[in-house]
């Protein structure tokens, strides 16, 4: 079994990586002509979210870091 879908990611410009999946991916004449397609908003979504829960986890660990240094009864 052979894998079809080549996952791209374009960091600096979603619109970019749109574009680029537009042409060269599902369903597109190039996906038609080799037998393969690129895909980028499987892996970029859950890299993202992956990030947001990264930055919302530190966020809240130096909240409650700076409570406690705040206030040492706690």
């Amino acid at each position: 079994m052979k894998n079809v879908e080549a996952d791209i990611m374009v960091p600096e410009s979603e619109d970019k990586a749109e574009e680029i999946e537009a042409v060269i991916g599902e369903l597109s004449s190039f996906h038609d002509t080799f037998g393969y397609y690129a895909s980028y908003r499987k892996r970029f979504q859950a890299m993202n979210m992956q990030k947001r829960s990264d930055e919302r986890s530190k966020a809240l660990h130096k909240e409650i870091a700076n409570k406690l240094r705040s206030n040492p009864e706690l």
